[in-house]
Formats: C-alpha cells, structure tokens, sequence
C-alpha cells in the first residue's frame, strides 16, 4: 500500500470513527444509556457491528470512548490535568480550577456519569476501572495546588496529611451536579463550595 492510500484509509477510518461516537452520543442523549447497544449504533453510523465490536468491548466502553473524545475537541480540556495555574493564591487557584473542571463536566460527562450508575449495579469492572483512573487524575491536579500553597505557607499540612476524601470532595460535587442535577455547577456555588467546605477543612 503506497503512503498516499494509506493516508486516505486512515482518514475513512477517522471519519467513521467520528461517525460511530456522534451516533453513540446522540442515542445516549435522546434516548438514554440503556439504548445505547452496539445494534442501534451501528444502525445509525452506518456501519456494521462487527466494525464496533473490534475497536470496543462493551456499550460502556465505547460512550465512555465517544465522551472522551467530545471533551478533547474542546479547547483546553485535554490538557486539564497537566495545567499550572499561578495566582499565588490558594483561593484563586482553587477557583480557577474548579471553573475549568466545572466546563468539563458538561452534558457529555453527565451522561457517562449515568452511565457508570447503571454499570455500577450491574457490578461491571470497566466502571471501577474507570472510577480508579479518574481519581488519580483527580488527586495529581489537587495535589500540585495543595504543594504551592504549603509552600507558600498558606496551609500547614501536605497533601499527604489530607485524607484522600478530603482532596476528592471539590471534584465529586461538581460531578453530583451534572450527573444528578445535569447542569454546570455556577460560579457563586463553587465560590462558596471553596469559602465554606474546602478551605476550612484544609485549614483545620
């Protein structure tokens, strides 16, 4: 195969790739997850089953893949986890944060939220999986705030004298809100979800 059909063979494969994830979204979105099976999706895209079954295990896996993918066309959100933030102020830090990870979690999240609760009962492991992945991400981005501040003096303990839960809280509200309110949390919440839950209890 000469490098030219090559790279059109990737690119139909890129475009029923992006075929495949709309379709996904938008049955989960109109429909629910429950409609989400690897039938109606291939249906949809125009494709064939078999095409999904090779590239995902599972219903699941392939929303969580399509949400993914949604979150990293987005400017900024794919580089979350790897982003500094400088206003040499804890309180600021955490805002700012918190208001980016807030815009993460939009519809698309909150339907892969609902759709780990619906694993979740079926004891599926991808979901714990899942679950485990997210956490640690979680704790690398609150960990290198909680570092500067300490640094700074402006909190006594490390992040290794907080209890995992205390560092995870922030972000599980966030995701209460769109899982189960399906909406953004707004900014007035999440200055006062930092003013009166997560600063004093970093500070205690």
């Amino acid at each position: 195969m000469t490098e030219k059909n090559d790279t059109a063979h990737r690119r139909r494969g890129d475009k029923l790739e992006q075929a495949i994830f709309a379709a996904t979204l938008r049955i989960a979105r109109e429909q629910g997850y429950p409609a989400v099976t690897f039938a109606k999706v291939a249906e949809a895209a125009h494709t064939s089953r078999s095409v999904i079954y090779r590239h995902w295990p599972s219903p699941f896996e392939l929303l969580y893949a399509a949400v993914i993918d949604s979150l990293q066309r987005d400017e900024g959100i794919a580089s979350l986890s790897s982003r500094r933030y400088h206003n040499n102020d804890l309180r600021a830090d955490l805002i700012q944060m918190l208001g980016d990870f807030s815009r993460r979690d939009g519809q698309a999240v909150a339907l892969l939220l609902q759709a780990m609760h619906v694993e979740l009962a079926l004891k599926g492991q991808a979901v714990n999986d899942l679950i485990t992945r997210n956490e640690e991400n979680d704790l690398e981005i609150i960990d290198r705030i909680l570092a500067s501040a300490c640094a700074r003096g402006e909190i006594a303990h490390t992040s290794e004298q907080l209890p995992r839960q205390v560092r995870l809280l922030p972000f599980e509200l966030v995701r209460y809100h769109a899982a189960f309110l399906r909406e953004s949390i707004t900014q007035e919440r999440l200055t006062t979800l930092v003013d009166q839950v997560f600063l004093p209890l970093l500070r205690a």
